[in-house]
């Protein structure tokens, strides 16, 4: 079986790829260091979309994810070392075992549709995504990311 990511926000290749687009508090070392290792440690496979809701929690978006929701925007990578790629994006997440309870994320697999050229849903897979496991009470919900 495959491990997959969908990621979405900060994550997304375009705006890794972008160092202008980070904001001032962004963890711009930490950022790098994740470049890298989904560069090296995983297989970028294209644009991917998954239903819930997002949310802007700070300079980032939390997803809660939900069968009923909107599309959400984001990228589907194949991962070629689960074992030492997931750890890392766990510590950025903050929902690593060093971190306290209640973890602001929590990593866990979702239906995510893969997007075609075209711009059609075409296969779905169970992905790895990092969800928004806090109360959204007085966040600010983002349309249209």
């Amino acid at each position: 079986m495959n491990d997959w990511l969908f990621v979405y926000g900060t994550l997304q290749q375009h705006w890794l790829a972008d160092e202008s687009k980070w904001p001032a508090t962004a963890d711009k070392k930490a950022l790098r260091q994740l470049r890298r290792a989904l560069q090296q440690q995983a297989r970028w496979c294209g644009p991917a979309q998954i239903r819930g809701r997002l949310y802007r929690v700070a300079h980032y978006p939390g997803l809660i994810c939900d069968p009923r929701g909107d599309w959400i925007n984001g990228d589907l990578y194949a991962l070629r070392q689960p074992q030492s790629l997931l750890p890392l994006l766990d510590a950025y997440e903050e929902c690593s075992p060093a971190f306290p309870q209640p973890h602001e994320y929590q990593r866990v697999r979702c239906p995510v549709q893969v997007m075609a050229e075209n711009g059609q849903r075409t296969l779905t897979r169970r992905a790895w995504v990092y969800r928004y496991n806090r109360s959204v009470a007085g966040l600010e919900p983002l349309a249209g990311y």
